[in-house]
Order: C-alpha cells, then structure tokens, then sequence
C-alpha cells in the first residue's frame, strides 16, 4: 500500500535526485503559499534535465509537479516577483548568487521545517552553508558542486 507522499517527501525525492544548480522553496512570506498537492517549479533551460523532471511523478505519489521553464528572464523574473509579494512558484533553482536572495529569505520556506537538516551529512559543508541565510534559515538545498573541466 503506497503511502501519501508529503512536502518532505518531495524534498527528498527532488533534492536527492537531480543534478541542479540549487533548489530553494518559495512561500508567501514564511509559509508554504499552497496547501494544495500541485508544486510549481520554475527553472531555466537546460538546469534540469527533461528526462529528470518526467520520471519525478513516478517516484512521487500524491504531489502534482508543473514544471515551467522559464527563458532568459529568469533571475530577473523571479527577483521581480519576490518584489512584487506574490506568484512565486513553490520549488525554483537558484543559482551561485543565491547570497542576492538572502534580504528576501521570509519569502523562503526554510528547508530545514521540511526536514532538510536530516540530509545534511550527505553534502560537503561549503555547499551546503551557501543555501543558509545569515539568520540561519535555509533557503537553498544544494544539489551539486558544480565542477568544471578543461582539457
């Protein structure tokens, strides 16, 4: 018997499986903005993989995931409507300059409600202190190192 997935869940599932840049959670200033099972996602092209995103529901029960890709607007998009107070998505990516973000982290539902301090010890400490607000809220959950090559 399968069980009803939970925000945390989600979370889990999400943060745990992909390859982003940085996932943080949008709320209505301090609190998740829907009670509702559908999480929005915003992210631009290319930060998740598509593959990725279409395999979530099946790992995912209870939760819808609307995915929007969002083009080349997106840190202006989302800046805007962190100023704006309202159609934030619940999950987005944020990038390195997460720092740019923390002056509006009661916008932020802080990760570590959901359970994010439970995963904690399977990050590298420096990236995962990138995601915690000078108060101590967390609104970024890492999800790679970002590594580069070159040959």
């Amino acid at each position: 018997m399968s069980r009803q997935t939970t925000r945390r869940d989600a979370l889990r599932i999400l943060g745990g499986g992909a390859a982003l840049a940085g996932l943080a959670g949008c709320g209505v200033f301090g609190s998740p903005k829907n009670s509702s099972k559908k999480l929005t996602l915003w992210y631009w092209d290319r930060s998740i993989n598509d593959d990725f995103l279409a395999a979530a529901p099946k790992h995912v029960t209870g939760l819808q995931l609307e995915p929007n890709k969002i083009g080349l607007s997106f840190r202006t998009k989302l800046l805007t409507t962190l100023a704006g107070h309202s159609y934030a998505p619940d999950i987005t990516n944020i990038n390195s300059d997460i720092a740019t973000y923390f002056p509006d982290d009661s916008a932020f539902v802080d990760l570590y409600t959901l359970g994010a301090r439970d995963l904690k010890d399977q990050y590298l400490d420096w990236k995962w202190e990138l995601g915690v607000t000078p108060s101590g809220k967390m609104i970024g959950f890492p999800i790679d190192t970002g590594p580069t090559a070159l040959m």
